[in-house]
């Protein structure tokens, strides 16, 4: 699918978004740390200026509170539904394999969801 225009023109509108995403959470680092975190620490160690806990730990906590609040306001349900029925048409699966496919692609989907209630309501084959 990602060979063709269509799926390649997705996924590279995906990548633009991730990428973005992860610019917020290098100009939050760089307001937080400052230099700490600027090519300034690269020429200071010669390359090695990469320090995991002010660059790579504020990126996972970004991540992490923007999909939480995405959860909240309900917009992760509607992109796991929509994905779930991606899968499901393209993989000609059930729907509640749909449904956990699409639902295991997000941290906090086994909290949040309703794979217990779904699963105890599926049939013994799905």
């Amino acid at each position: 699918m990602l060979w063709l225009p269509p799926g390649r023109w997705v996924a590279e509108k995906v990548a633009f978004g991730v990428h973005k995403v992860m610019a917020y959470s290098d100009a939050g680092s760089a307001f937080i740390f400052g230099s700490l975190v600027g090519p300034k620490m690269d020429t200071l160690f010669d390359g090695a200026g990469f320090i995991f806990g002010f660059r790579v730990l504020p990126a996972i906590i970004f991540v992490t509170a923007l999909v939480s609040i995405l959860y909240y306001i309900g917009v992760m349900g509607i992109l796991i539904r929509i994905l779930g029925g991606i899968f499901q048409k393209a993989l000609n699966i059930s729907r509640i394999e749909s449904f956990v496919a699409g639902h295991h692609h997000f941290p906090r989907a086994k909290r949040n969801s309703g794979n217990r209630q779904t699963l105890y309501r599926s049939s013994e084959s799905q």
